[in-house]
């Protein structure tokens, strides 16, 4: 791990390493919070961080993925109907899929891509427990393009 830590350190800029640092601690907080609400708070704080971390690092994909969930957060914490929020989340799918497209780079952006889609499934869970499972589904993904695009940066 060490070696993936000193090339991420030569290969990013002070704020990507920031930013990324920031992110890194919203995941690993979250877990222990049992409020939802609180869970969605920090969770945005992460997504907010990671959009703009994969922004300086140059994965658009990944950037535009953390940007629609940030949106899927604001839409869990203030749609209180469940279809429409259901609703929301599959049209802001929709948009992922174009953007994926616009900004695609080959397998890294389908790994983003269906994180990103696993990741919604997780946030419209009803229960803190569902969705840190839902989540524990989708961190592969997220893992295996966070490898392909720190590769890109060597």
């Amino acid at each position: 791990m060490p070696s993936f830590i000193s090339v991420a350190m030569a290969a990013g800029s002070a704020p990507s390493i920031l930013l990324g640092m920031i992110g890194l601690g919203c995941v690993v907080i979250w877990p222990f919070l049992r409020s939802l609400r609180r869970v969605i708070v920090v969770q945005g704080v992460g997504a907010t961080a990671f959009t703009f971390q994969f922004a300086v690092l140059g994965a658009s994909t990944a950037a535009v993925a953390c940007g629609i969930s940030l949106a899927q957060l604001m839409i869990a914490l203030t749609v209180r109907d469940r279809r429409t929020r259901l609703a929301l989340n599959v049209a802001s799918l929709v948009v992922l899929a174009a953007l994926a497209l616009i900004t695609w780079a080959g397998i890294s952006s389908l790994l983003a891509g269906c994180g990103g889609l696993v990741s919604m499934a997780a946030r419209n869970q009803p229960s803190p427990i569902r969705m840190k499972v839902g989540f524990l589904i989708g961190a592969p993904f997220w893992l295996a393009h966070n490898i392909i695009v720190a590769r890109r940066l060597r």
